[in-house]
């Protein structure tokens, strides 16, 4: 930046000048192209954000804990074609504040053979728990000691950090910002767990809650909720910026395990 005492001196062709040549020198750089990689084909794009969003009670955290078990241990999740190849065992840490780890969480992974060697997490109850936030380097030292590949955010303001005002676009922004920043310098994918609101009449970005900056930066949005009064539920993906949706999958949950009954 020119001082601005010479600002006011120097022609303005040359400010043009020089901004002209920084930005060629900018597109001179060599940056290699590079196709879309899926950590979920077609629904979980890698290195972004997922939004899995939904009304509590209708089987959000099964959701989770069900394709977090499938990563785990390389094998496919509920809503996948199921000819597909498996995958290798993936490294996750999981955070949250909804349901109390020993009672609900650690049963339904255990439920559905999650390889919990491979699964880490701080319980609420520990005091290292209010130290996660999307924009803290005690985040990124975890992601770094345990080599994690996927990250899950159960909910999205409990992480957001106490001074964030998520009414406030530049500052909920620069806060996710930097999450994504984490998810391509460590490889890792994020995947955040959503409330619905009270506008039942809205659809997609209008029917999360809390910042509409998350469903904008959010690269794929899977809201669950109920089909019917028979206790089958829904997994559709309502927003997807690297392909085509993809169906929905219908399923019901038996003793905390999915059970796919169609599309």
């Amino acid at each position: 930046m020119l001082p601005k005492k010479l600002m006011c001196t120097v022609p303005f062709c040359l400010i043009g000048l020089l901004a002209i040549i920084l930005l060629t020198t900018a597109a001179g750089l060599e940056v290699e192209e590079k196709e879309i990689q899926w950590l979920i084909p077609n629904y979980i794009p890698k290195e972004q954000i997922t939004l899995i969003v939904g009304d509590g009670g209708v089987g959000k955290t099964t959701s989770w804990t069900s394709i977090i078990s499938a990563l785990s241990k390389g094998e496919l999740c509920f809503f996948e074609n199921q000819e597909e190849d498996k995958r290798e065992p993936l490294k996750i840490g999981f955070f949250s504040s909804e349901d109390p780890h020993d009672s609900i969480i650690k049963k339904k992974l255990r439920l559905n053979l999650a390889k919990q060697s491979n699964v880490k997490t701080i319980p609420i109850t520990d005091k290292r728990f209010h130290k996660v936030k999307f924009n803290s380097q005690y985040l990124e030292g975890l992601i770094i000691e345990n080599k994690l590949e996927v990250l899950v955010f159960d909910p999205l303001q409990s992480f957001i950090g106490d001074s964030v005002n998520m009414g406030a676009r530049n500052t909920m922004r620069s806060t996710l910002n930097n999450l994504i920043a984490l998810g391509k310098i460590y490889h890792v994918t994020i995947i955040i767990i959503v409330h619905t609101n009270k506008r039942e009449m809205a659809g997609g970005r209008n029917r999360a809650s809390d910042s509409s900056d998350i469903w904008d930066i959010a690269r794929s949005v899977i809201f669950v909720g109920d089909a019917s009064d028979e206790g089958i539920h829904y997994f559709s993906q309502e927003k997807s910026n690297y392909g085509k949706l993809q169906p929905t999958t219908l399923f019901k949950i038996e003793d905390s395990v999915i059970v796919k009954v169609g599309t």
